[in-house]
């Protein structure tokens, strides 16, 4: 234990921010000669300082400065209730983790289940000409992936039942759901099967990226219950979110 007074510190501190008067000059030098611990001392919190503002720190340095005015032994004291403190929060912290983990429902990633259920609607096959939205001059772009260049073919191009849908997968494609979702309700409109089935599928899967659970379950309920063409992958895809 040193023997270090309240005087000893505020002189130390005194040095360290240069706000010493020429007594205190003196008395500092005649301290660091004459005490050990005072220049083990002054050499320590010096050092601190040096460190916080070589760190460019000034909220850590603010915030160092009380603890730097603590004696010595009283520093040892607290040192070592806040080491129980911060090992008793880390305890509780673990602990709650765990009971979350436990005992807490699996979170849904939804963006997750839309990447792994999402496959882009293929394009007429080129020897198919009379298919259904088929018009083979306008599929260029799409079937190369360039799909900001396919909106603007679809755009301008013939329209048919099955175009919202190719509009759809362009605006999925690109990041653009909420012109996807309005296109693919447009299609729902149709009275061929296959487009509104098709335009169904694609509507829930769009609700579950932009994480409108309610709406993309109502959809799937549908298509399940009705066994439309993609009811087992809906099934699928309710039983990972209910």
């Amino acid at each position: 234990m040193n023997d270090l007074s309240e005087s000893d510190y505020r002189l130390i501190e005194a040095k360290i921010d240069g706000s010493m008067t020429d007594q205190e000059q003196d008395l500092f030098a005649q301290k660091l000669k004459d005490s050990k611990d005072f220049e083990h001392e002054f050499q320590t919190q010096n050092m601190v300082i040096e460190s916080l503002v070589q760190s460019n720190n000034e909220v850590l340095r603010k915030e160092f400065r009380p603890y730097l005015e603590e004696s010595k032994q009283q520093r040892k004291i607290d040192d070592a209730r806040r080491t129980l403190m911060l090992a008793a929060s880390l305890s509780f912290l673990v602990l709650c983790g765990i009971v979350y983990y436990l005992f807490s429902p699996e979170v849904v990633n939804h963006e997750t289940i839309y990447q792994a259920y999402f496959e882009i609607y293929p394009a007429p096959p080129i020897t198919r000409g009379n298919e259904v939205g088929a018009n083979l001059s306008d599929f260029d772009h799409y079937r190369k992936g360039e799909y900001l260049q396919a909106i603007e073919t679809f755009k301008s191009g013939p329209q048919s039942e099955m175009t919202p849908v190719y509009q759809a997968m362009c605006y999925l494609k690109t990041d653009q759901v909420n012109k996807a979702i309005e296109h693919l309700n447009e299609a729902l409109g149709s009275s061929h099967l296959i487009v509104n089935q098709t335009a169904e599928w694609y509507l829930a899967l769009a609700y579950l990226k932009e994480n409108k659970v309610n709406k993309a379950q109502g959809l799937l309920k549908k298509i399940t219950t009705e066994k439309q063409l993609y009811y087992k992958q809906a099934l699928e895809i309710l039983n990972k979110i209910s």
